[in-house]
């Protein structure tokens, strides 16, 4: 079964979604990680220079741990994808149009991912169906808005005492 990698799902939804396409058309990245979604300073440096929609991939290993009825835990792993484009920080009007615009993309995403769970693809077959949350986001540095998409993947984990990390 294979193992949900959060990044690379997100570069690959990213390469294929057609919102992206105005920066892709001028060869600029739309697609950025970042290891927590409380602090974007990774990424945020080259927000000021972007004027088209971009995408934010956020693994910052958020998990909660239980058991599964059975002989296994399960690693319940949090995940967020930000898509966020360009507003006029002054017109509220343009905000709340980026905000839905991005919504709908965010949809899409998620659509896509039900999708995959559904057909047992890209490691999805444990994603939490009723796990999504989407929030509005923005102003982040500088005009930049959008929504943030949360959402939960189960994996299994082996815990066992390693010997050698033990004195």
């Amino acid at each position: 079964m294979k193992k949900y990698n959060h990044i690379d799902y997100c570069s690959d939804i990213c390469n294929k979604l057609k919102f992206f396409n105005k920066g892709r058309d001028k060869n600029k990245q739309v697609f950025f990680e970042s290891p927590n979604s409380d602090n974007l300073t990774a990424v945020s440096q080259v927000f000021s220079s972007i004027n088209y929609p971009f995408m934010v991939a956020v693994d910052g290993l958020d998990s909660d741990f239980r058991n599964n009825g059975a002989d296994m835990r399960l690693k319940n792993g949090e995940f967020f994808i930000l898509i966020l484009n360009i507003a006029k920080d002054d017109d509220a009007e343009q905000i709340m149009k980026v905000q839905k615009e991005c919504e709908q993309h965010a949809l899409q995403i998620q659509a896509k991912m039900l999708h995959d769970h559904e057909r047992l693809l890209n490691g999805l077959q444990m994603l939490d169906e009723n796990s999504f949350t989407i929030r509005s986001v923005g102003p982040l540095e500088t005009s930049a808005y959008g929504v943030i998409m949360g959402f939960r993947v189960d994996t299994s984990v082996n815990l066992c005492l390693d010997p050698e990390l033990w004195q």
